[in-house]
């Protein structure tokens, strides 16, 4: 094994142990998917990525992560390590949809925040349609989750919906925007009953 390999491991595994001794994630509400699975949430922090990766760690979900730490070089080897899928935000890269769904082909599940980008003012923004794509493109169910923002040294609830495929059929983009909304209003109503709770 390189050096950068047992870097990334050790550096992966620090960060896991991070965010569970602070953050202590806890799912709630969640089933147990004998498939691979697009899990889709809302992005309100930096810490999203990792936090799903360790709230699933059981799992060994994949996540979809800024390119932009990736390109990074101490934190390449970290983030490939954690199971993370590099995405470029600022052009039409799609290299990120081959990579997720080889890795769903293989049973693994992936996570993705489909907002595209951090959202600080608590609002969840307009979906992006990749993960409308994936699942279709694997025929793969989407589970819908929902979190407050993340208070250090406290219990850190994270909220699941069933699975569900999508209603739509064909990757027209009258489906994929129609699907995209119709999961954005979900996990608008998961906010709403449970963001006293998160």
């Amino acid at each position: 094994m390189k050096i950068s390999e047992l870097y990334g491991r050790a550096g992966a595994a620090l960060f896991r142990l991070y965010i569970k001794t602070l953050y202590c994630p806890v799912c709630e509400n969640k089933t147990e998917n004998d498939e691979a699975v697009v899990y889709i949430t809302n992005h309100s922090s930096r810490l999203d990525g990792l936090m799903m990766l360790t709230a699933l760690s059981k799992e060994k979900p994949y996540a979809l992560i800024a390119k932009d730490w990736f390109d990074i070089k101490v934190c390449k080897p970290v983030f490939t390590a954690a199971r993370g899928i590099p995405l470029n935000r600022y052009g039409l890269d799609t290299s990120w949809l081959r990579s997720a769904a080889d890795r769903m082909k293989e049973g693994s599940s992936v996570v993705i925040f489909p907002e595209g980008h951090t959202v600080r003012d608590g609002e969840i923004n307009e979906f992006k349609s990749g993960f409308v794509m994936l699942s279709l493109m694997t025929r793969a169910k989407i589970v819908p989750i929902y979190h407050g923002k993340f208070r250090a040294f406290r219990k850190n609830r994270i909220f699941f919906e069933e699975a569900q495929g999508c209603v739509g059929r064909g990757m027209t983009a009258e489906v994929l925007s129609s699907e995209s909304n119709r999961f954005r209003e979900m996990i608008l109503s998961m906010e709403e009953k449970y963001k006293n709770q998160a």
